[in-house]
């Protein structure tokens, strides 16, 4: 992940705070800490005093969000669809889990996504199989051999499905892996009766395998075929050897000479995502800003139900001082994914630049509101709370830096910097 560092500037600001106003006409300004009754409220001057419910008329919430403590547990996440994965060369679409991530494919795998969770990992991988067998017959000599093949099998079900608009057949079980942990799996082969044939396949933890069912379900409807590239044989065959060309001078740091391959890529295949991805990290790389958010931009298109590509479209603007483009390029991916932590902390790092500090603080707020121990968002935090002349919340965040993070330098120098002034 990319983070973005902010230079700061010292500016007076207003102060955002909730109004609570009273049934006898009055108005109390601060932020309110405690809505049960009494109403407890933080006074703009640092103090705190209490009202009766019974006298409360109405409370405006305008207060920034209170900043969390690190040990705090992070708030419930925003359930999102992942973005459709789309392989043109292979002809075929699928929308992952929610919050499955792409990865490098494994062995004879077309495609493999991850559930980004280490105490109960689990993969999917989309295979092509070519057979002249019918749907049963081939479903039914595959489930046996994989039956076979591991210790422990039990079954927990079979039965005929969808694969998209494809007939499928579908099995799932629990069963011992090699290293003896309890492994379970959901297998999907869906086609036409002869032909090819697509393999959609779930393997982990026996333990999340029930719980994840419908959602490998979901994926299954969300399966389709797209048209294949209407390219002759020799030109898919330039384009192949021109991508693994790429790939292999990108492994050798021959970045320049890498665009070149993807660029022929490129041209035979205008809208191959994956080549203006590598295109769009290349260019930026080696210095091609320019080239770079138009590859950005591109990718943002062909993807437009992914965040990635506009948080690093954003990333790229911000970096030749395209605030307001960049601006724009973050909320969009947070519009796709409200709980994009960085994308939250680099608008903070933009409202930053712009000198509209509140906003900026809400932003790092929001940020730890959803992850209590992300560091980059409280040390930024800290570093605009110390500008605002905050020097207590400055003080605050940046020890919540070291209690999350105890040998981080830039937060042991803003502790001593704000020493030195006498805070």
């Amino acid at each position: 992940m990319r983070f973005l560092t902010p230079l700061l500037f010292a500016l007076a600001l207003s102060v955002h705070a909730d109004e609570v106003h009273l049934k006898n006409g009055g108005t109390v300004t601060g932020t309110v800490i405690d809505e049960g009754d009494p109403v407890v409220i933080k006074t703009l001057g640092g103090g705190t005093i209490k009202i009766a419910r019974d006298k409360i008329d109405n409370i405006e919430k305008k207060a920034l969000p209170a900043v969390a403590n690190p040990d705090a547990p992070p708030r419930e996440r925003k359930i999102v669809a992942s973005p459709k994965y789309s392989d043109i060369l292979n002809g075929f679409a699928v929308r992952p889990p929610p919050g499955w991530k792409k990865i490098a494919s494994s062995k004879n795998s077309k495609a493999t996504f991850a559930f980004p969770n280490a105490e109960t990992p689990f993969k999917m991988d989309v295979w092509i199989i070519k057979s002249d067998a019918s749907l049963g017959s081939l479903h039914e000599t595959f489930a046996k051999t994989y039956r076979g093949a591991f210790k422990e099998y039990v079954s927990k079900f079979e039965k005929g499905a969808q694969l998209g608009k494809l007939p499928a057949k579908v099995f799932a079980g629990t069963f011992t892996g090699e290293k003896g942990d309890a492994m379970g799996h959901f297998h999907a082969l869906g086609g036409p009766e002869k032909g090819m044939f697509f393999l959609v396949f779930f393997t982990g933890a026996a333990a999340r395998l029930d719980g994840f069912v419908p959602d490998f379900e979901e994926a299954l409807a969300s399966f389709e075929l797209v048209p294949k590239p209407d390219l002759t044989e020799a030109e898919m065959k330039k384009f192949m050897d021109a991508y693994s060309k790429g790939v292999e001078m990108v492994h050798e740091g021959k970045e320049v000479e890498a665009v070149a391959q993807f660029d022929i890529c490129a041209e035979l295949l205008p809208k191959h995502a994956d080549t203006h991805q590598n295109l769009a990290i290349l260019t930026a790389r080696i210095g091609e800003t320019k080239r770079a958010i138009e590859e950005y931009t591109t990718l943002a298109k062909l993807r437009p139900d992914d965040a990635q590509p506009l948080y690093d479209l954003g990333t790229v603007l911000f970096k030749v001082n395209r605030y307001p483009d960049a601006l724009a390029a973050f909320e969009k991916a947070l519009d796709l994914a409200p709980d994009y932590v960085e994308a939250w902390i680099n608008i903070g790092a933009v409202r930053s630049q712009t000198a509209e500090y509140e906003k900026a603080i809400q932003a790092f707020k929001t940020a730890i509101e959803i992850d209590p121990k992300c560091v980059p968002a409280w040390f930024n935090l800290a570093n605009v709370e110390h500008i605002r002349n905050n020097f207590k919340e400055a003080k605050d965040a940046f020890e919540a830096v070291l209690k999350i993070q105890p040998d981080h330098s830039g937060a042991k120098d803003g502790l001593k910097k704000l020493k030195q002034e006498g805070h």
